[in-house]
């Protein structure tokens, strides 16, 4: 079976995170003070193609990295940077990523195969959530996890007030050093993976209910927010959640009073049945 996620021998030092999760934080609530619609999933580039601050978009390119103006603001990064280039990564591309509290990275595949590595720069009891296939886990501060995008993965912010804030870093083998540490695999614990409440009848029923709630204020985000975060506290998986989901905003685009309203479930369950975004899940209705 090809590997979902991968916690590896290699450590950081989590004492010396600090002054980068400061950084961090100040640059995220500059960024949202300048842009207030940034509310939910908020990063920003420490290495990528051009070096300019404003370039997101973590796609493939030919040439060498460059650091951005945020890079001085991240000593420990640079220096953990630097281990992996030693130890045969070449590095295309270095986020901050920050999902804020009771909020969800919804399951998906990436659209460009990378070694893909999170490093968590906080941690807050079990809140911090990532499901990968069909597994929810937990990310400690110290670890270092190399992900597979290929197969379905997200996460989770359970957390009312905390932020989590991780460091992905996307690379690809250097054929000038030998592989080495990115290929060494720790064992991961039982502790380690999240155990969830059972998904049947009545759950399902519960979940729906709230996303009715607020379907009916006209809270259309929030309401499928419901159903996205049902697999990183159930046992149910991210293409039965779709499925759900996508039935629910059938059923909204046909009873909710308000034409417009109506409307605007209609495209969200159309989009979910016929997407054309190759990161997303197709669902099986």
């Amino acid at each position: 079976m090809i590997h979902a996620a991968l916690l590896l021998k290699e450590r950081v030092d989590g004492s010396q995170l600090g002054q980068d999760l400061r950084s961090a934080l100040n640059i995220i609530r500059e960024l949202r003070e300048s842009n207030p619609s940034l509310t939910s999933w908020i990063n920003f580039p420490i290495v990528n193609n051009d070096g300019n601050s404003r370039t997101i978009a973590a796609v493939p390119y030919v040439g060498e990295a460059r650091e951005t103006n945020y890079s001085a603001s991240f000593p420990y990064v640079r220096t953990l940077l630097a281990r992996l280039r030693e130890a045969g990564l070449r590095i295309l591309h270095v986020r901050i990523a920050a999902l804020m509290p009771r909020d969800v990275l919804r399951p998906h595949v990436d659209t460009h195969q990378t070694i893909r590595l999170l490093v968590p720069l906080n941690e807050h009891r079990d809140d911090f959530r990532h499901l990968v296939r069909n597994r929810c886990i937990r990310m400690r501060v110290g670890d270092i996890w190399q992900i597979n995008g290929q197969v379905c993965h997200g996460a989770a912010n359970m957390n009312n007030f905390t932020k989590r804030i991780m460091l992905i870093i996307d690379g690809a083998p250097d054929s000038r050093v030998p592989k080495h540490w990115y290929t060494s695999i720790a064992s991961v614990s039982k502790d380690r993976t999240l155990r969830r409440k059972r998904w049947g009848s009545k759950e399902r029923l519960w979940v729906r209910q709230q996303a009715y709630v607020h379907a009916i204020r006209g809270e259309e985000t929030e309401a499928e927010k419901r159903w996205l975060m049902a697999p990183f506290e159930f046992q149910v998986s991210a293409e039965s959640m779709y499925a759900d989901l996508f039935k629910f905003s059938a059923n909204m685009a046909e009873i909710l009073l308000c034409k417009s309203d109506r409307r605007r479930w209609a495209a969200r369950a159309r989009h979910m049945l016929h997407s054309r975004l190759p990161f997303e899940i197709e669902i099986k209705v």
